[in-house]
């Protein structure tokens, strides 16, 4: 509206200078003998006064032409400048709607979406509204109905389409799902959230050529850094690996795994399965190499419980000995300090316990305390004071860590490529901020 006036209040602006112009061209001094010199040039005032009113007729009739364009399109304007106030108010409203619906306020949630709609011709907003609402609230039949009608409109195709998908992994209809996934690529074909939910529906339906080629476009679109899509196919090759494992295919699954770790050398677990592997066909020496390469690659503290595991076998000292080799990369790093300490005292050397569990000290965790009464119930086991203390201290202390998943912030006692949870992919995390609850780091 306020811009319609404007360039209203413009034109009348531009027709006064156009009648000033005419004026002066009208008025201008008559006698042919009056002349203005310029430099060199000699100009007739009257022949310029003709060239002026020439300009100024020219002028005014340019404008009075636009004016009447303008009034013409006057009403279209005004149309589309008051609808656009009423969609600006009527996205007002939704939004306190949805606030009021988030604070429990149920009804100023309803008045307002109501208020929306009324100001919305189209309703389109109201209807976006309304069918997240329904699947919120777990009415899924009647939220499958509006994203339906969503996805039939043009301005809202994809967004209801996205409902749809919801609907289906709510429903578990994976055929379905695996259908509207692609349609939403041919309207979208650049989304990244709908390549990464392809990505899973592959991954899950254990369909690893089409992931592959899914991480593929992720990348090329720029959704993904080289860093990440590395990532991406190293845990497709593990679950690959798992797979052949679980089928009895011994070589592909170490295939598997070798292609895991050439994509990202820093996926733990793909380091302790293809150890696993070796240590089943008796090759010692390979297993300790392996985990010794993917400790030096990232001291990760899955290794706290994984590598006394493998060195059962050995007895205690060698036990110590072996993994101070393994772990001789990162000998300043806690969790080396954690490993040599419970080993150093199922070995019974105290000197090297009590060495590195005085480092660990320096931030005391439940983990810390615990070893303390280890350490103190396997040398002084008269002292039960002490070890009655430690564990107090353990008890009221901040864990050492859990694995958390950054998508639902559930916690874990291992990591695993989907959470169990929410079922998110790569999304457990090692969390050492000490905020969540104590979990069991080792067993035994």
């Amino acid at each position: 509206m306020k811009r319609a006036w404007l360039s209203l209040l413009f034109l009348i602006l531009k027709l006064i200078f156009a009648a000033i112009l005419v004026g002066v061209a009208y008025y201008a001094p008559g006698q042919s003998d009056t002349q203005v010199r310029f430099v060199d040039y000699i100009v007739d005032i009257k022949t310029g006064a003709l060239a002026a009113g020439a300009v100024a007729a020219i002028l005014v009739t340019v404008y009075i032409l636009r004016f009447f364009a303008w009034v013409k399109k006057l009403p279209t304007k005004l149309k589309q400048q008051l609808a656009e106030r009423r969609l600006h108010r009527a996205k007002d409203c939704l939004l306190e709607s949805y606030t009021a619906l988030s604070s429990g306020e149920l009804d100023t949630a309803l008045s307002q979406a109501v208020k929306a709609k009324s100001l919305d011709s189209t309703g389109i907003f109201h209807d976006i509204f309304e069918a997240q609402a329904l699947f919120m609230a777990g009415d899924l039949d009647r939220a499958e109905l509006k994203f339906a009608a969503l996805r039939n409109k043009p301005g809202s195709r994809f967004l209801g389409i996205r409902g749809l998908i919801s609907v289906r992994k709510k429903q578990n209809r994976t055929e379905d799902l695996r259908i509207l996934l692609i349609d939403a690529l041919k309207d979208r074909p650049n989304s990244s959230w709908a390549l990464q939910e392809l990505l899973d529906f592959n991954l899950k339906a254990l369909e690893f050529d089409k992931a592959k080629t899914v991480i593929e476009q992720l990348r090329i679109t720029g959704s993904l850094t080289k860093v990440q899509s590395n990532r991406f196919l190293a845990l497709t090759a593990y679950l690959q690996a798992l797979q052949s494992k679980q089928a009895g295919d011994v070589s592909g699954c170490e295939a598997h795994l070798h292609q895991a770790l050439k994509s990202d050398k820093s996926l733990t677990q793909a380091t302790l399965e293809l150890a696993k592997v070796y240590l089943a066909h008796n090759n010692f020496t390979k297993a300790r190499k392996t985990l010794e390469r993917g400790y030096e690659s990232t001291p990760d503290f899955a290794y706290i419980p994984a590598l006394p595991q493998f060195l059962h076998h050995e007895s205690p000292i060698d036990q110590y000995r072996l993994a101070e080799e393994m772990v001789s990369s990162h000998p300043d790093h806690r969790c080396t300090h954690i490993i040599l300490t419970r080993l150093a005292i199922q070995a019974k050397l105290w000197g090297q316990a009590k060495l590195h569990v005085s480092i660990l000290k320096d931030r005391p965790t439940q983990l810390t305390h615990e070893l303390l009464a280890d350490l103190e119930k396997a040398e002084h086991p008269e002292n039960t004071t002490d070890v009655e203390r430690h564990l107090h201290h353990a008890a009221h202390a901040s864990p050492e860590g859990v694995w958390l998943c950054q998508n639902c912030h559930t916690q874990h006692l291992s990591w695993s490529v989907f959470c169990p949870s929410c079922q998110a992919f790569d999304k457990i995390t090692w969390d050492n901020s000490g905020k969540q609850s104590p979990l069991a780091l080792l067993e035994g």
